[in-house]
């Protein structure tokens, strides 16, 4: 007799690596995750949960919904909460880190890079007396504080850079102000050279007239447009 040795394939029942609570939308998620933080007991929270019509219609899967069980938090627990202290964790200090930055940097929008950049420099102010103070020997000191200025290099190019790009995009945009105005001098010059064509016919010159205002009205946003 043979003997069938391929791998059954998956049962479509069976819950993902998470388990059931992972199937649940983020939002109830997030609620699971807060409770278990403030370490809230099983007991309270399942009673919640499954008490609640909105989460018993997420838990059913085609069929009558089962309750969530003490299983399914311990597994929640084990995999999901981790990640989701995680997230909370990384939150935080990008909230502490604008904070920071924010109090050595002028008011105003900044794109996320230049404040990371702005926040480094920070911690390099802070750090560079204690690294004085911590070094045992004038040799060690002077070591630590060539790394330190390389560092410090590099930092400052990345800002020179970034500067850069900033003057380069502002003269492409100049640029492209530029051609577009000369071809609002050239195409003004055209209509009015077809006006005089069709000025002795009242009608023409009516219809030429609203499509040459047409026109020229795309050009009208242009900052120093005529």
């Amino acid at each position: 007799m043979e003997t069938n040795n391929k791998p059954e394939p998956p049962s479509e029942s069976k819950a993902p690596p998470n388990g059931r609570i992972a199937r649940l939308p983020w939002w109830i998620r997030e609620i699971i995750s807060s409770c278990l933080s403030c370490r809230q007991t099983g007991a309270a929270l399942l009673e919640y949960l499954n008490s609640t019509p909105e989460f018993q219609t997420f838990l059913a899967n085609g069929s009558a919904p089962a309750p969530l069980t003490e299983a399914d938090l311990a597994e929640w627990r084990e995999h999901g909460s981790p990640e989701w202290l995680g997230h909370q964790e990384t939150v935080a200090a990008c909230r502490a880190m604008d904070s920071e930055v924010a109090a050595v940097s002028p008011p105003g929008s900044q794109p996320l890079t230049e404040r990371l950049a702005a926040w480094v420099a920070v911690q390099y102010a802070a750090q560079g007396p204690r690294l004085r103070d911590s070094s045992a020997n004038r040799e060690t000191f002077w070591q630590r504080l060539r790394e330190f200025c390389s560092d410090i290099s590099m930092l400052r190019r990345g800002d020179q850079n970034a500067e850069w790009l900033s003057i380069e995009r502002q003269r492409l945009l100049l640029e492209e102000k530029d051609s577009l105005l000369r071809y609002k001098k050239k195409l003004t010059l055209g209509l009015e050279m077809m006006l005089d064509q069709v000025k002795n016919n009242p009608k023409a010159a009516e219809a030429f007239q609203a499509f040459a205002k047409e026109a020229r009205g795309t050009f009208d946003n242009i900052e120093g447009a005529p």
